[in-house]
């Protein structure tokens, strides 16, 4: 079995380093992108399994991303990463066809295993 295909989408170099490096420990193959366009791009041409996508990008927001990843591919289960969590805004990413919200503020190692729980189980 080949392992889960995990895209990256996150703008600050240093937390999306962590994330692959976190996820590639635990035997996944990561693929990252520093702006929505380079993640729209990665999501056509690697079809990951899962997609973690920081909602503030510097070219476009994480929503727009979401919405064109989702015009491609509706499988794909896709997570909105925020540091800054409210009930509204993980209702507004369901609703915006999310699989769900990710708040950075659990930790990285927590967000991971969360990860794996998910493609796993």
């Amino acid at each position: 079995m080949t392992p889960f295909k995990i895209l990256v989408i996150e703008d600050l170099e240093d937390i999306r380093k962590l994330f692959e490096l976190f996820l590639k420990k635990k035997g996944f193959e990561t693929v990252g992108a520093a702006d929505g366009a380079q993640g729209i791009e990665a999501a056509k041409n690697e079809k990951p399994d899962l997609a973690l996508i920081d909602i503030r990008l510097p070219d476009i927001n994480g929503f727009e991303v979401l919405r064109q990843i989702r015009d491609f591919d509706k499988t794909v289960k896709i997570f909105m990463l925020s540091g800054l969590y409210t009930e509204e805004q993980e209702q507004e990413v369901l609703r915006a066809g999310a699989t769900g919200f990710i708040n950075k503020s659990e930790g990285i190692g927590a967000i991971v295993d969360r990860v794996v729980k998910i493609l796993v189980s």
